[in-house]
């Protein structure tokens, strides 16, 4: 991590995952702060600043950061390789290292945990690096397909379900008492049984958009389109798209969501059609994203600059974010777990982003790599005074 003569990074992919780490931020907050299984629902939604605090996170920043997380994902990894054959050996070695740090943190701090399952992905992508343009274009839209496809008949056979009279049940899981009174070490078997629950769901709903990302990021670093050749974007039609379509499809997804959630007798199938509609649409809110900010990024805009330092550390931020949920609202630190209105919480988490910020621009005043990344770098055997990963 000691200071060494740096080359060129260009500025819009770390523009783009410090705004992303915030969006990802905004959304595991609520498994944090209000329910470990299911985040923001029922009566938590209740009363105007819940009910506008939920919408605001759906339709914002619900499905759409993690798909840009993806995208900068697969766009690093043609940078890591340097768009060879023979860099998949170091390629493979970093995801393996990040399926090991994912363990650790699924473990001890976030059931949500991305890493390991990006490290997994990671090793998936060596297949498709190398193939052409049509062939990850054309499994990029096979996968939202699919993706669709699966949350449609969930939504469908839960309608089903409840027309029928059939009792779904309602899950439970020992985090949140332990969250409320518990210890940290008491927290590790629930939290690991959440996982292990939520990572074929996970695999089964979301996983087929998140690579379908990794795809687009891979043909985005083969043009390079956030570094030198960045005015290729179509930021006109991305806008157009992504505010003008995708927007107003999230507004519906949320108000559904929402709708539903203060009705008094909420629907399981309601619910899981306002997450559908939301999370098969949010491609174009996040394309919207991109397009924003690479037009104030060519404008040198310091409204967004500053976002750079954190997304240079992007993998000590994400971390670090859920060391700070934790202690804030885990019983062994602020125990504020259920204790605080959602749109409360929203105001920390945004307090949180703001000092991880900070001391990330403060860090890179004397060192060139974050710790978590000067990590990876070691052990990937990275050459980190030579390196210009993306």
């Amino acid at each position: 991590m000691s200071p060494h003569p740096t080359i060129r990074r260009d500025l819009l992919p770390d523009v783009l995952r410090g705004f992303a780490l915030f969006g990802i931020l905004m959304v595991n907050l609520s498994y944090f702060s209000n329910h470990s299984s299911s985040g923001i629902r029922g009566e938590d939604v209740v009363g105007l600043g819940n009910s506008v605090a939920t919408v605001i996170m759906i339709t914002l920043f619900q499905g759409k950061f993690y798909l840009l997380f993806s995208f900068l994902f697969g766009y690093s990894s043609y940078y890591v390789t340097k768009g060879e054959k023979a860099g998949r050996p170091r390629f493979a070695l970093r995801a393996l290292v990040l399926i090991a740090l994912g363990a650790i943190h699924f473990t001890l701090l976030w059931h949500g945990d991305i890493l390991f399952l990006y490290g997994v992905f990671g090793l998936l992508l060596l297949a498709f690096m190398f193939r052409s343009e049509r062939v990850l274009k054309v499994w990029a839209w096979v996968l939202w397909g699919f993706s669709t496809l699966l949350w449609v008949s969930l939504s469908l056979l839960t309608w089903l379900a409840e027309e029928s009279g059939f009792d779904l049940g309602e899950f439970t899981n020992g985090l949140d008492d332990v969250m409320r009174s518990g210890t940290f070490t008491e927290a590790i078997q629930p939290r690991l049984e959440l996982w292990v629950i939520g990572v074929p769901n996970g695999l089964l709903l979301q996983g087929g958009l998140a690579f379908g990302a990794f795809l687009v990021g891979v043909l985005a670093a083969r043009k390079g389109v956030l570094g030198a050749n960045s005015l290729a974007l179509r930021t006109g039609t991305m806008l157009r798209w992504g505010f003008g379509v995708g927007l107003p499809l999230q507004l519906l997804a949320a108000a559904l969501y929402v709708t539903n959630e203060v009705s008094g007798a909420p629907s399981e199938a309601v619910y899981l059609g306002s997450l559908t509609l939301g999370f098969m649409t949010a491609p174009l809110l996040s394309m919207g994203y991109l397009a924003v900010i690479a037009l104030l990024v060519r404008k040198n805009s310091p409204g967004v600059a500053w976002m750079r330092y954190p997304g240079r550390a992007s993998l000590t931020n994400y971390l670090l974010q859920s060391v700070f949920l934790s202690i804030i609202f885990g019983a062994w630190g602020l125990g504020l777990f259920q204790a605080l209105d959602y749109w409360v919480a929203m105001v920390i988490a945004v307090a949180v982003y703001a000092v991880l910020a900070g001391a990330s621009a403060l860090w890179f005043r004397r060192f060139t790599q974050g710790p978590m990344e000067a990590l990876v770098a070691t052990l990937s055997r990275r050459n980190r005074s030579a390196s210009n990963d993306q």
